[in-house]
């Protein structure tokens, strides 16, 4: 609470009003965190997937390959790119046992803080002065559309080095903390391979603008049908799954395109490396179709899937316990 009131003193006040930006900003920060470490398995395999992929040339250029051979995951013939998610997460922990499906992990809790906190806050921010440009009428989907662009283009910018070194830890197996990865990844590849795949990190903020907007509609019209002014856990879960699968359906390809960019190192080939999301999406596609573009789409979608619909659950009651305890410590 103490906190709380450092970061943002009017916050009793605010209660009994829209939410805070920075209560928003710490509930989507301890939501995301959760729902991601409970679902990270599933990110790592689709990333593995993904790298498969995306080989342009006969010796695969992101072969699952590890800095000492005890973190070796082997030659890109063990773990086919057309196996299913079971298959692979057996063949994995066969290898290395279950750890190996955590690798990155720590990377990758920064990176959903970051991102998450950054989000909400000012998708909250936008939406609150939305509203008042409005003179406090209902926003549209398209007034949406705009603060969640706005706060995903900010938080993917902001977080893109975090997402960097956290696919390479999936790629390489590595046990390394985040700040001598960032470290060493500016070291190697300068400041431009801190920021490899912001191309389609920031067209990929459709994705969120996508589910959101989705889940707004939704819970709409399923309010407007129910007669009620508030939607279960159960409900919020269905809902939220409903929106991320469209957004990932939908932009799929981007973040194949992304893992692909960001698992590239300038220790690697240079012919065998893409340089921008286009050449990726063209030589992905001219080699191995659709199911190229697609690839790891099973475990991505479940993770995806989950993760946000943990996301929205466990952010709204963060939010309610958060705003419940500031209304009890302004009444002592």
């Amino acid at each position: 609470l103490q906190f709380l009131y450092f970061i943002e003193p009017s916050l009793p006040q605010a209660c009994n009003k829209m939410p805070s930006p920075a209560i928003e900003a710490v509930s989507g920060a301890v939501g995301g965190c959760t729902a991601l470490a409970i679902t990270y398995p599933l990110q790592a395999i689709a990333s593995l997937a993904q790298m498969h992929a995306k080989a342009p040339e006969k010796e695969r250029r992101c072969e699952v390959t590890d800095s000492s051979s005890e973190d070796s995951l082997g030659h890109d013939d063990d773990i086919p790119t057309r196996k299913g998610t079971a298959e692979l997460v057996m063949e994995l922990i066969k290898k290395e046992g279950f750890s190996r499906l955590y690798r990155g992990l720590g990377s990758a809790l920064w990176g959903q803080m970051v991102i998450q906190a950054v989000y909400y806050y000012f998708y909250s921010a936008a939406q609150k002065m939305l509203i008042s440009a409005k003179g406090g009428k209902a926003l549209t989907t398209l007034d949406h559309t705009l603060a969640a662009t706005l706060a995903g283009a900010t938080g993917a910018t902001l977080t893109n080095p975090i997402w960097v070194v956290s696919t390479r830890a999936i790629k390489t197996g590595s046990k390394k903390g985040t700040i001598p990865l960032l470290r060493e990844l500016y070291e190697e590849d300068g400041l431009t391979g801190l920021f490899r795949g912001l191309g389609p990190a920031l067209i990929l903020v459709s994705n969120p603008t996508i589910q959101y907007s989705v889940f707004e509609k939704l819970k709409s019209l399923y309010i407007n049908s129910k007669g009620s002014k508030s939607l279960g856990n159960g409900e919020v879960f269905v809902l939220g799954a409903l929106g991320k699968i469209a957004a990932t359906l939908v932009t799929y390809p981007y973040i194949m395109a992304k893992t692909t960019l960001q698992s590239q190192s300038h220790k690697e080939d240079a012919a065998t490396q893409y340089t921008s999301t286009m050449q990726c999406l063209i030589g992905v596609y001219k080699l191995e179709g659709l199911k190229g573009l697609y690839s790891g789409l099973n475990s991505k979608l479940w993770q995806s899937v989950l993760t946000a619909a943990l996301l929205f659950v466990l952010q709204k009651r963060c939010l309610q316990l958060v705003v419940y305890l500031l209304k009890r410590a302004k009444r002592v």
